[in-house]
């Protein structure tokens, strides 16, 4: 099912334009000449915080956007466990307001959701398979995803990238242990689908420009382990007398699912593509 746009051009409200996966989706959708209002907590078009979901809606009615993209969210999982009550405002109630006004104004909703839905299994989970919500990070993204709009778009997937702020991250770790000539540990028993954040960013513009609505993974084309993906980053690098060690993931009183990969045939299908592999995503985070 297609949404029905009349405008060629759109306007679009992105909420968490300077995350990530915002800042990315923020220049891919300027590339393709749509008008974009940055909203965020600071230095936007639009200033708010989403820890205050009332001042949301007068936001939105001040405004004549055809979709709204909701890619803030806070995705620390430790966090999410110790501070109960934010992680539920930002990625869930909020949510839930962006969603049903938009809804009843007419307006496409796109919710940029989590793998980490997805419980451990031996093969890849795809969009109709049963969620196993194994931490509040899980709960608060699952219960933020649209599933009483029609006109929405919610998007599984998570993704690798270089970060300026927040927290280090897989690949700022990686470098950073390698600049400091420390030893990487590379996790075999844990595995992903997870793209390169801009990759990542040009498919979810794909699917805008194909009127998409609906439940979408959004990933590569087959799981692969943070080993495989840490020592084929370190082989790319071309570095030489990278320290590392391959073994399993240490217990940590969080859960987390630690096989996420998922089954991406259906975005295949819709847009007709072969989705990217490790290889090409290792490439990409690298450039």
């Amino acid at each position: 099912m297609k949404a029905n746009f009349q405008k060629e051009i759109f306007r679009i409200a992105l909420f968490g334009w300077s995350g990530q996966l915002g800042s990315h989706l923020y220049t891919q959708l300027k590339k393709s000449n749509w008008s974009v209002i940055s909203v965020g907590r600071k230095s936007s078009c639009i200033n708010t915080d989403l820890r205050n979901p009332q001042s949301l809606l007068k936001i939105l009615k001040s405004l004549d956007v055809d979709i709204v993209i909701n890619a803030a969210a806070i995705t620390d999982i430790t966090y999410c466990e110790s501070v109960i009550s934010e992680p539920w405002i930002v990625n869930c109630l909020s949510s839930n307001m962006l969603s049903d006004y938009c809804y009843d104004a007419g307006i496409k909703y796109v919710y940029i959701s989590t793998d980490q839905v997805y419980e451990d299994r031996d093969n890849l989970s795809s969009e109709k398979d049963q969620v196993f919500l194994n931490n509040n990070y899980a709960k608060t993204k699952y219960w933020g995803e649209p599933r009483q709009n029609p006109n929405s778009l919610t998007i599984r997937t998570s993704f690798f990238g270089r970060r300026s702020t927040g927290r280090e991250g897989f690949v700022n770790y990686m470098i950073n242990s390698i600049s400091n000539g420390e030893k990487i540990k590379l996790y075999k028993d844990v595995f992903t689908s997870a793209l390169a954040d801009d990759l990542c960013a040009k498919l979810i513009t794909r699917l805008l420009e194909n009127e998409t609505v609906g439940l979408y993974n959004v990933g590569t084309n087959n799981y692969y382990s943070k080993a495989e993906f840490g020592t084929k980053f370190i082989e790319k690098l071309g570095v030489r007398g990278v320290k590392y060690e391959i073994i399993d993931k240490p217990y940590s009183e969080v859960k987390v699912n630690r096989n996420v990969g998922m089954n991406c045939s259906k975005v295949e299908k819709w847009l007709n593509i072969k989705m990217p592999g490790v290889d090409e995503v290792v490439t990409s985070v690298l450039k």
